[in-house]
C-alpha cells in the first residue's frame, strides 16, 4: 500500500453527495495532518470516490459505508477508533507504570514525572459535527479533527517517552507512529518508510 496508505480518509454522505477527509496520521509524508477535503456531487462520484481512498485506510459513517456499498467502491483497511483510543491509553499507562517502578526503585535520585497529554472522549462517529464552510462535511470535519487532536496527544506521549532514558526500552530510540487499530477482517495499513 506504500505511504499513502497512512492516510485515513473519513467518508460521508448527505443527501446523496459523498463527502471525503483526509488526515495524515504518519509523519514525513510532505503534507499537514488535515490533507484534503472534497464534497463531491453525484457526477463526480463514480469517477472520483474510488481514487480518494485507494490505498487509504478508511473511517466510514454509516451513511459513508453505505454510499460505498452502493457505488461499489472497495475500500482499505478500516479503523476502529474506540480501539485506537485504548491502545493509546494503553501505551501512555504502559509507561505511567515504567516511570512509577522506576522512581520508587531505591537509586537516591528523584525523577521528573511525565506530563501526559490529556486524551479525548471516545468518539461517536454518528453525532460528531463542528461547523464547516460546506454544511455537508459537518460530521466528517469534526470526526478528521478528532484524528488530529489524537496524533497530537499520541506525539506528546511519545515525546515524553522519548525524553526519559529509563522509557525508551518501552518501545525504542526513535517516535513511533499512532498505534492504529483496524476492525477485524480488514487488512493491517503499511507503516511508511
Amino acid at each position: 500500500m506504500g505511504q499513502a496508505s497512512w492516510v485515513l480518509a473519513v467518508v460521508d454522505s448527505v443527501d446523496g453527495v459523498a463527502v471525503v477527509w483526509w488526515v495524515n496520521l504518519g509523519r514525513g509524508l510532505g503534507m499537514s495532518r488535515l490533507s484534503g477535503a472534497w464534497v463531491l456531487d453525484t457526477d463526480e462520484l463514480r469517477r472520483k470516490l474510488p481514487a480518494l481512498i485507494a490505498t487509504r485506510i478508511v473511517l466510514a459513517t454509516e451513511a459513508g459505508q453505505s454510499a460505498l456499498n452502493d457505488w461499489d467502491v472497495r475500500r482499505g483497511p478500516v479503523v476502529d477508533a474506540t480501539a485506537t483510543l485504548a491502545a493509546v491509553v494503553a501505551v501512555r499507562d504502559e509507561l505511567q507504570a515504567g516511570y512509577e517502578r522506576k522512581s520508587t526503585a531505591k537509586n537516591g535520585r528523584s525523577l521528573v514525572p511525565p506530563r501526559w497529554p490529556t486524551l479525548l472522549e471516545p468518539l461517536d462517529v454518528e453525532r460528531a459535527a463542528v461547523p464547516a464552510g460546506d454544511d455537508r462535511a459537518s460530521r466528517v470535519l469534526a470526526i478528521a479533527r478528532w484524528f488530529v487532536w489524537l496524533c497530537e496527544a499520541w506525539d506528546g506521549v511519545e515525546q515524553q517517552r522519548r525524553a526519559r532514558p529509563y522509557l525508551r526500552f518501552l518501545g525504542g530510540e526513535t517516535a513511533r507512529l499512532l498505534p492504529v487499530v483496524v476492525v477485524a477482517g480488514s487488512s493491517q495499513p503499511t507503516v511508511p518508510t
